[in-house]
């Protein structure tokens, strides 16, 4: 697949891809997708002490969604809260956000530890309300608070227009903890990271094959091969077609960012908050500001790849 030119690709310092994969060798493990699954597995190894691990991406790192998303950092699951307690129980539907939390305070830490430089703003997520009636942000935040302890701030429709200029939404949920960045210089930050701590890299190195090798496995490159005690599948909507079982359980989805041009002082006049938004609907629109007065938006969903 050919690398697709993006603002968050032309926004980045010059980068050297790693070299491909180009003879046979051993590993401990064998990650196999170098998105933010993949590096930030790479990089758990290596804080853990684990030797030997490789990293395999078939294009540049953080070339998919890692590296093309809005840039918002938030807990939770797309599969709403309610509907966790329903499928799970409380105890485990507590467990499973709670670790969604987690996650997002490591990502915070990882930055700030290894001095990542991706524009990311502590600033906080605005959930905000697109009806009327805002019965819908008193129960989410109710929810949350009983069945989650987790606190979102009610924010009135008046204080909301001091920060977001525009009557269109009427209230919002403020989640304090959360924060946004340039998601494809976190991506590349992580490679950086790994490498430094021993992990080899390879990038432009499509896996082809993946078999069992005795007691472990053996990953085929068009140029080399790595034999593996442990694999890890990291290609998230990219299926590689090396498990179908694994493809199967997985629905790529597509949603679109644009950009503006920068604004100046004009973008106090529509967005007073260093915050990312979001609204209330199931298929939202999101945005947030950027370090150069840029405004970045995104929206709408397609189950198939076509062009917005």
């Amino acid at each position: 697949m050919s690398q697709l030119g993006s603002f968050y690709r032309a926004n980045a310092p010059p980068r050297a891809a790693s070299a491909p994969l180009q003879s046979r060798v051993e590993a401990s493990v064998c990650v196999i997708g170098g998105g933010f699954a993949g590096l930030n597995t790479v990089v758990g190894l290596a804080e853990r002490g684990c030797d030997g691990a490789i990293l395999l991406e078939s294009n540049e790192v953080g070339f998919g969604a890692s590296g093309r998303n809005g840039g918002f950092v938030f807990g939770g699951f797309s599969r709403g809260e309610s509907a966790l307690l329903r499928d799970l129980g409380p105890d485990r539907a507590r467990k499973l956000y709670h670790g969604t939390i987690d996650a997002v305070d490591l990502i915070r830490q990882r930055i700030h530890r290894y001095n990542i430089a991706c524009d990311a703003r502590f600033d906080g997520v605005l959930w905000a309300n697109w009806f009327r009636d805002d019965s819908v942000l008193e129960a989410r935040q109710r929810l949350l608070r009983e069945a989650y302890g987790v606190e979102w701030q009610y924010v009135e429709p008046d204080a909301l227009r001091d920060k977001v200029r525009s009557r269109r939404y009427h209230g919002a949920l403020f989640e304090p903890d959360a924060f946004h960045f340039d998601p494809l210089k976190y991506a590349r930050g992580l490679a950086d990271v790994a490498s430094a701590r021993g992990v080899c890299v390879h990038e432009n190195s499509a896996v082809t094959a993946l078999e069992r090798d005795g007691s472990g496995w053996r990953v085929t490159t068009a140029s080399g091969e790595v034999r593996a005690r442990d694999v890890v599948l990291a290609c998230g909507g990219y299926l590689a077609g090396l498990r179908k079982p694994v493809d199967a359980a997985v629905l790529p989805i597509a949603t679109y960012v644009m950009v503006t041009e920068p604004l100046g002082d004009r973008l106090q006049d529509i967005l007073a908050t260093h915050a990312a938004v979001y609204d209330t609907r199931f298929a939202f629109d999101y945005y947030r500001p950027l370090a150069d007065t840029r405004l970045l938006w995104g929206g709408r969903i397609s189950v198939r790849d076509r062009s917005p």
